[in-house]
């Protein structure tokens, strides 16, 4: 391969030394992606602050992000029906029951009302798995089909 295909690049952080030279689009494919997980080390490097805090406050938002990619499953139990919908943590833990609870150990939440509003918009985006009328419901459905008799 020719010096022309060729590449160099090196990272000086406070804790940190990374050199990598090679192939040219190996490079920068390392390049992005060191770019993108250490942008916040770079940053602080560049403000004069603490690897270590800056770790921890990139943890941080790692977790945040893996939450963002997570789901939990909203189980609505009403008299006339039940639904199990899948939601991202994020709408969650952006709900007021979000501000009570660590998304991070709910899995499943159960719901007795459907003006909840952490079932807000749930009709437009579609997130229903399943659904069933309950004993009640049945008969509700069957009472409203029935032909009416003088």
């Amino acid at each position: 391969m020719s010096e022309g295909h060729k590449t160099k690049f090196v990272l000086r952080l406070p804790d940190i030394h990374i050199e990598l030279k090679g192939e040219k689009t190996f490079v920068e494919e390392i390049y992005r992606a060191i770019n993108r997980d250490f942008s916040s080390l770079i940053e602080a490097a560049e403000q004069g602050g603490s690897a270590h805090e800056v770790a921890l406050q990139a943890q941080r938002e790692e977790q945040r992000q893996q939450r963002r990619n997570s789901y939990t499953w909203v189980y609505l139990c009403t008299a006339y029906f039940n639904k199990v919908y899948i939601l991202e943590s994020a709408r969650i833990e952006a709900s007021m029951l979000g501000l009570f609870v660590d998304i991070d150990r709910v899995r499943r939440v159960y719901v007795d009302d459907e003006r909840s509003p952490i079932l807000d918009g749930l009709a437009q985006s579609d997130r229903t798995l399943w659904a069933e009328f309950t004993e009640e419901g049945k008969a509700a459905l069957r009472g409203a089909m029935a032909p009416n008799r003088p």
